[in-house]
């Protein structure tokens, strides 16, 4: 796949959420960070909708979409990890699941107006 002549070089190859560098394949910092920015833009949405009077609205579909448990249905960001990993089973490409429904739950119990 990669050249010796590149390798010498540190140069890395970013493609579809992932960095390879000749040995390595992991998931792009970015990524992570963007998954972990839009879980908690949208955990805002529901629970300022909560404060209106209308009930957590929407988390059905958050916990659906951000959660490891959601990712039976239609898929989400953690049924393309698990694929990614079949592929490549000789690396360690998942993040950490075990916080990710506290911080769901944290973000709807800190975010409430008034």
């Amino acid at each position: 796949m990669f050249t010796p002549r590149l390798n010498e070089k540190n140069k890395t190859i970013n493609f579809l959420g992932f960095t390879f560098d000749g040995t390595a394949i992991a998931i792009r910092d970015k990524t992570t960070s963007k998954y972990y920015y839009r879980m908690g833009h949208k955990a805002k949405g529901v629970a300022h909708q909560h404060w209106r009077g209308k009930g957590y609205q929407g988390s059905d579909k958050l916990y659906r979409l951000y959660s490891p448990k959601g990712k039976y249905g239609k898929g989400n960001y953690f049924t393309y990890l698990s694929r990614t990993q079949k592929s490549f089973p000789n690396h360690s490409i998942m993040i950490r699941e075990d916080r990710i429904m506290t911080k769901i739950r944290l973000i709807l119990k800190n975010n409430r107006w008034g």
